[in-house]
């Protein structure tokens, strides 16, 4: 304010009541509502974290496990894969496994550093 010539103090941040001298009130009926709200709700949350009732959780290995016993999806009987009609699925898995190991055994025999020269 002294570069444009006015008195110093003329802008702040204040109420009229604190320039003239008088008390101000710190503590205002909306504060003091406010402050109990704040209060009351960190009591109830407190106490219903504390107070909760435990919670059982089922979990269900199959994903259509609602549906099968609501009625809305297929039910399929489980067989053991020794099962003699699933003869020919395990000889499929065999021959899928056997090939999956041959495949990373030439893979180990091919990236395998060479031996060194004798020279």
């Amino acid at each position: 304010m002294d570069k444009i010539g006015y008195p110093r103090g003329l802008v702040r941040y204040s109420t009229q009541a604190a320039i003239d001298g008088d008390a101000t009130h710190v503590l205002r009926p909306r504060t003091a509502i406010y402050a109990g709200l704040l209060v009351a709700l960190i009591y109830g949350f407190s106490y219903a974290v504390t107070h909760r009732a435990h919670v059982s959780l089922d979990v269900l290995r199959d994903r259509n496990a609602l549906l099968e016993s609501g009625g809305f999806a297929r039910q399929y009987g489980e067989r053991d894969l020794s099962a003699p009609e699933l003869a020919d699925a395990r000889r499929a898995i065999d021959l899928l496994i056997a090939d999956d190991e041959w495949k990373r055994r030439a893979a180990a025999v091919t990236s395998a550093p060479a031996m060194p020269s004798r020279g």
